[in-house]
């Protein structure tokens, strides 16, 4: 679950911005002339190579082999922290304790600065704004480890009750993004 969230979120974000990044440079193995039609077909087999079945397949029967193996084999649990065995040995507790802070501490920073620029609607919203949702996700984060490892099914009730009135605020953009695209493709006089 949690390698094909790594790829899906990479996925999310590369599968629009990776096309167009290759189609304005080039891709080494490709000889076309970067931003004309013809490096179209060169950006979107890049894309694919590196985002398609290829990216899938690897890592995702990379962690299965190394997974079943380590749990069967050797006993180890079946959880994420398994696959770093062969690498980081007998001090990998304490490995995986600081990165895993360290990660858990940035992403959270991020998380709240994004959240507040939304809200606030500029790039700089007040300090306090973003500090409430720093809050709130290590709040949320408390009551999930509070939880234990046997509230799965907790959670995911919880992801599917909240998206629910994050997809009633996006719904009105699939209706307004195409709208202002052609907006500003009539204003740049491509239509």
């Amino acid at each position: 679950m949690v390698m094909c969230t790594l790829l899906a979120g990479g996925g999310v974000f590369f599968a629009a911005g990776e096309p167009i990044y290759h189609l304005v440079v080039t891709p080494p193995a490709f000889e076309t002339e970067a931003g004309t039609a013809a490096a179209v077909a060169p950006a979107l087999a890049q894309s694919f190579m590196h985002w398609g079945f290829l990216a899938w397949a690897v890592l995702g029967s990379l962690t299965a082999i190394v997974l079943a193996y380590a749990h069967y084999n050797q006993g180890k649990p079946l959880q994420p922290r398994t696959l770093l065995y062969p690498v980081f040995g007998g001090w990998m507790a304490a490995a995986i304790l600081l990165l895993t802070t360290i990660f858990v501490a940035t992403t959270g920073d991020s998380m709240s600065y994004s959240i507040a620029v939304v809200g606030a609607g500029h790039d700089e919203p007040h300090f306090l704004i973003r500090a409430f949702w720093g809050g709130a996700m290590a709040t949320m984060a408390g009551i999930l480890l509070y939880m234990g490892e046997g509230q799965i099914g907790v959670l995911q009730q919880f992801i599917v009750i909240t998206a629910i009135p994050v997809s009633v605020i996006i719904l009105p953009s699939l209706w307004a993004g195409p709208q202002a695209a052609m907006a500003m493709a009539r204003e740049q006089k491509l239509v």
